[in-house]
């Protein structure tokens, strides 16, 4: 597996195919930007055991279980089955470089398609199959991996993946060097610049305590409120994913208390008569009749007026009857 041609051949075949944009809903006209806000989550005690626990009898780590839960929830709001999760490993496998300070962290890309017909448990084994593939074969260089598949590069969005997840495992004792103990603590009220449209940053404290962290995302990219709502959907989603492991993906709402009757009270009140036209079509038709010389459609330095759309849709029409 450190065999850097058997690596590179690994990611080939893994990564062939993949989407390579992540189609969450943005703001209209959005460009990317580098500033990043950030929302506080935590993940009581209570469900954070129960996700331990599922990780203990699955025979996978607590990363493996927070990332299909993590890929669940992306997956049905972008309505993509299918895209890569970007997250950070240590390049101190080499005991030489357990002593030389600097930055020894590499990026891999996790992907691992949501079954359509699946339950949470088959997403969470093949999320832990696919990371320990990929743990095995992390000393590739990311950017050499990005040089090799060559993705159709776009301005200001990250190559392979948009989505990024570091996670923090529980330690037995606080690091300790030189007779110093250092504690590492989450900013989740700041901003700062970012590479990736969304990072789900999490630390595990330990058996019968909270995970905390925070949802980054590019503000430039995402409405404040489809932001704001993303840590109470994950965590109300793991917990529907915790106790219903083996019902089916599609069975798992994500809506939060009280969505549900909000758009339930959408459909109540009384019923309103609208004049004619009835339908988009006929709608057109009148606009068309009322002004035919008006423009209707405009594509770069091609204009329509309603009279030539008419004319068209026509002609359209006709070609297909005949």
């Amino acid at each position: 597996a450190n065999d850097p041609v058997a690596s590179l051949a690994y990611w080939r075949q893994q990564l062939d195919g993949m989407p390579q944009a992540l189609d969450l809903p943005r703001l209209p006209g959005s460009r990317p930007d580098a500033r990043q806000q950030r929302q506080p989550l935590v993940i009581p005690e209570a469900l954070a055991d129960q996700l331990r626990a599922l990780a203990a009898v699955e025979q996978t780590t607590l990363f493996a279980v927070l990332t299909a839960a993590l890929r669940l929830l992306i997956s049905r709001l972008a309505s993509q089955p299918d895209f890569g999760i970007g997250t950070a490993v240590t390049g101190r496998d080499d005991p030489d470089a357990l002593r030389t300070p600097g930055c020894f962290v590499n990026n891999i890309v996790l992907r691992n398609p949501v079954p359509p017909d699946g339950s949470f448990l088959d997403l969470l084994r093949g999320e832990r199959d696919g990371l320990l593939a990929g743990l095995a074969r992390a000393q590739l260089p990311f950017q050499e991996v990005v040089a090799a598949l060559n993705p159709e590069r776009q301005p200001g969005v990250h190559p392979l993946f948009q989505l990024l997840f570091l996670f923090e495992p529980a330690h037995a004792e606080p690091p300790c060097a030189a007779g110093v103990e250092f504690r590492l603590e989450t900013f989740s009220d700041i901003r700062r610049e970012s590479f990736w449209d969304l990072e789900l940053s999490l630390t595990d404290h330990g058996a019968g305590r909270a995970i905390t962290g925070y949802f980054g995302y590019a503000e430039a990219l995402f409405a404040a409120d489809f932001a704001a709502a993303l840590p109470a959907r994950f965590v109300a989603l793991a917990s529907r994913l915790v106790t219903r492991a083996e019902a089916p993906l599609g069975s798992h709402s994500l809506l939060l208390p009280g969505e549900f009757d909000e758009l339930k009270a959408l459909g109540t009140g009384e019923a309103r008569d609208w004049p004619p036209p009835h339908s988009l079509h006929g709608l057109v038709l009148a606009q068309c009749q009322a002004t035919p010389d008006r423009v209707a459609l405009v594509d770069g330095e091609r204009r329509w007026t309603y009279a030539c759309l008419l004319y068209t849709s026509d002609a359209a029409d006709d070609s297909v009857l005949v």
